[in-house]
């Protein structure tokens, strides 16, 4: 059902761009789970949902706050510590997800359907 799938993905986009999001935030306060979070919040870049959320999140934050508390110097909203991270990741997720997305559409090659009707694996003896 058409209406099923898009309301899955729509719960699996929010799951992705907020909670995530916040889940990072929270483990990157926590002592004993700041190496962890550092390790997977470069998983969690790969998902689209989360960079939006976390470019929103850092843009919501005042430039004073990574200057005074992160005791970092930004240039300005685009800067790689506020959004420019999160920009990068789009601009290569981009083509990566609509060339995906082709392949998908155009079906698995030959060569695999010759294959996978020859092996014992998938229902041959």
């Amino acid at each position: 059902n058409h209406s099923t799938s898009q309301n899955a993905l729509m719960l699996a986009n929010l799951i992705c761009g907020v909670v995530l999001v916040i889940a990072s935030q929270i483990m990157s306060q926590i002592d004993s789970t700041k190496v962890v979070n550092s390790y997977l919040v470069h998983w969690y870049r790969l998902l689209p949902a989360y960079c939006l959320g976390e470019g929103l999140l850092n843009l919501s934050l005042p430039i004073e706050f990574f200057t005074l508390v992160l005791k970092v110097h930004v240039t300005g909203p685009f800067d790689v510590r506020i959004i420019g991270r999160s920009l990068i990741y789009l601009a290569v997720e981009a083509p990566a997800f609509f060339l995906l997305t082709l392949l998908c559409d155009m079906g698995p090659p030959k060569a695999f359907v010759r294959w996978r009707s020859a092996s014992r694996w998938f229902g041959r003896p």
